[in-house]
């Protein structure tokens, strides 16, 4: 959920340069597990935390690499 309360808060000029990064799906996980829209779904969690954040590592190391 952290994630996605700070990609919120990235700006419109880095999204931009950065559209590779899906900022906006990060904030929508953010808000519908923060909200309890659904049940959990612990397959897709195990699978975020698997695939998906190790790849966002590597690409927030790259955005700070270039600052």
């Amino acid at each position: 959920m952290v994630i996605g309360e700070y990609a919120n808060r990235i700006s419109a000029n880095v999204k931009d340069k950065y559209k590779t990064i899906e900022w906006a799906v990060m904030k929508k996980a953010r808000n519908f597990y923060a909200h309890g829209y659904g049940l959990m779904d612990w397959t897709r969690v195990w699978e975020t935390l698997n695939d998906e954040i190790p790849k966002l590592k590597i690409d927030f190391e790259n955005i700070l690499a270039e600052l």
